[in-house]
């Protein structure tokens, strides 16, 4: 089950962050695309700065 579930989520990690890009990115037009692509990189920056304590 512990091999199961890494095999698992590690084939879901790595189409990931370029499905969050592209979908985000989709909705808004091409001048605007700089904030949300940034936001989307803070994210994972912070997400690994809250959980590492842990």
């Amino acid at each position: 089950m512990l091999i199961t579930s890494r095999v698992l989520l590690g084939a879901a990690e790595g189409p990931a962050f370029p499905v969050a890009q592209q979908t985000t990115l989709s909705w808004f037009p091409n001048h605007r695309r700089n904030l949300p692509g940034a936001l989307i990189v803070l994210g994972i920056t912070l997400g690994v700065v809250v959980a590492a304590p842990y």
